[in-house]
């Protein structure tokens, strides 16, 4: 099921495709008084991303099992 919902083609590295996908939010936050200013939206933008602990990181080869959640006794919630 997670095949069916997570793409693992893109980049796990924070960029560029992150921060144009964000910026379009930050005139709303402004606009709601969350933010008091653009250029506060511009900051956080700027200090958001930390690519380099992604880059450093290194692909595993982890093994799992298609049942491994029946395995881990996990439980969906009926309310969700």
């Amino acid at each position: 099921m997670i095949a069916d919902r997570v793409n693992f083609d893109i980049s796990p590295v924070p960029g560029e495709d992150l921060r144009a996908a964000l910026e379009p939010v930050g005139p709303f936050f402004v606009e709601t008084g969350d933010v008091d200013s653009e250029e506060q939206v511009d900051e956080a933008l700027e200090d958001l991303f930390w690519p380099e602990y992604a880059e450093a990181a290194e692909a595993t080869d982890a093994e799992g099992t298609d049942d491994a959640a029946e395995q881990a006794e996990i439980q969906e919630d009926e309310d969700a």
